[in-house]
């Protein structure tokens, strides 16, 4: 995803946006998606699974450690 950035910043430097930025960038949305489906359909889940009833306190100190 880096790369993908970095090759997008450098498109818009030359004004190269039809051509080269969205292309990268449909590639980077294509990558998302399959990530967020594949968080969604095993991360998710096995998370849910292996933090059972803990997963609420966990999630409450994580809010307190952020804020």
């Amino acid at each position: 995803m880096h790369g993908m950035f970095a090759l997008m910043r450098a498109a818009i430097e030359v004004r190269d946006a039809k051509q080269q930025y969205l292309g990268v960038s449909e590639t980077l949305l294509a990558l998302l998606q399959m990530h967020n489906a594949k968080e969604e359909e095993m991360m998710y889940p096995m998370l849910d699974q292996t933090l059972g009833d803990d997963a609420r306190g966990l999630l409450t100190q994580l809010k307190r450690i952020a804020a």
